[in-house]
């Protein structure tokens, strides 16, 4: 038995001759609801009410390209990467035959294991390698959240447990200096490449913040405390994200350097290529054949740049409020979390304090002289 809210009110759930009975209360009290669900259990017991019965389960194409496709068409209307990760896992999921024609309540953990082991053996999209465990696990989530809707549309019954698969290559493992030089050598060769991965090492940027470099926003001289001039990112959902980040020495030579390539350019973007949007889009090829090159045995997504950097950030001793401007992170949460303070910090801030309370003091013991001389 359970109760719970959803939005203003509580709803009950319970299990009465093998079957799920579920009812919302319409009540914001969970007293209220407590003794509605004891009534109701009362009434089916006495044979005053009868289980409602579901209603057949949808076909599982029917309802992934219908009512779930649809569902999320209109919440993620404002979030093109959010419906392209949906669409790209559905039409994964949909080129798995045994599911399509099968009722969503008979999805199992049987027919779940069966659509993993027939998704390792699938060629990546315009690759000549097998899907990676990241794609199947994009997968994955996205038909648990469509079972988990389902269950809540009252579709089905019960949801199989999904869980992810291991080995999937994590955006959250740090890049060593080592193998930062490795890479760096490597990814030397192109042009585009270096100047993206040195944005990030450097600056923290994400890959389609600095995808989306454009001339205009790039300052390669010093304005105010940015000793080497700094780029300003105008696009992003939240003002965190809208955000001037300071260049280092490194990233301003390159950036002059591509600059004086393009013949001083006013306008335009800074990787500009014949796509859809006039710039670049992906660099996955370029980073993969500079991870093989550079022999990095333990391979990193190129967003584990950022991560590294916004880590070492940490480390050196960053707040997480400079660290959350740097990073233009929507929430301070996101940026604690490269927060690592050490007893040794403690101790520095303590003794830094000290030294600012003794300064205030001194300034203020001359403001009281001064004012007892007049």
């Amino acid at each position: 038995m359970a109760i719970y809210k959803r939005g203003k009110f509580y709803h009950y759930e319970f299990e009465f001759a093998g079957e799920r009975v579920r009812c919302s209360t319409k009540q914001g009290s969970k007293e209220v609801a407590k003794t509605m669900m004891a009534q109701h259990r009362t009434r089916l017991a006495m044979g005053e009410v009868g289980l409602e019965k579901l209603t057949p389960a949808p076909i599982f194409k029917d309802f992934a390209w219908g009512r779930y496709w649809e569902t999320m068409q209109s919440e993620h209307a404002a979030k093109p990467k959010t419906l392209k990760y949906h669409r790209t896992s559905l039409r994964l999921l949909s080129r798995f035959t045994p599911m399509q024609n099968v009722r969503i309540n008979k999805i199992d953990n049987d027919m779940i294991d069966e659509f993993v082991a027939w998704a390792r053996r699938q060629k990546a999209k315009n690759r000549d390698t097998l899907l990676g465990v990241a794609s199947i696990n994009r997968a994955l989530e996205v038909l648990r959240h469509m079972l988990k809707l389902a269950d809540r549309w009252n579709l089905v019954r019960k949801c199989p447990a999904i869980s992810r698969l291991e080995g999937e290559i994590a955006r959250d493992r740090i890049v060593s200096h080592a193998q930062e030089f490795q890479y760096l050598q490597a990814a030397a060769e192109n042009a585009e490449l270096h100047l993206v991965a040195v944005s990030m090492f450097d600056a923290g940027w994400r890959p389609e913040e600095v995808f989306r470099f454009s001339w205009p926003h790039v300052h390669l001289d010093p304005v105010g405390d940015a000793r080497y001039g700094h780029v300003f990112n105008p696009f992003g959902k939240t003002k965190h994200a809208r955000r001037a980040v300071p260049m280092t020495q490194r990233m301003n030579a390159l950036m002059r350097w591509r600059w004086e390539q393009q013949g001083k350019p006013r306008e335009g973007w800074v990787f500009s290529r014949d796509t859809k949007s006039g710039h670049v889009e992906s660099l996955l090829e370029e980073h993969d054949a500079a991870l093989a090159k550079a022999g990095i045995k333990s391979p990193f997504v190129l967003y584990t740049v950022r991560h590294t950097f916004l880590t070492r950030l940490g480390e050196a001793g960053a707040d997480a409020y400079t660290i959350q401007k740097i990073g233009g992170h929507s929430d301070i949460r996101i940026s604690a979390r490269y927060v690592h303070p050490t007893d040794e910090r403690a101790q520095v801030a303590f003794d830094r304090l000290e030294v600012y309370n003794a300064e205030q003091m001194k300034k203020a013991e001359a403001e009281r002289k001064k004012e007892q001389v007049q």
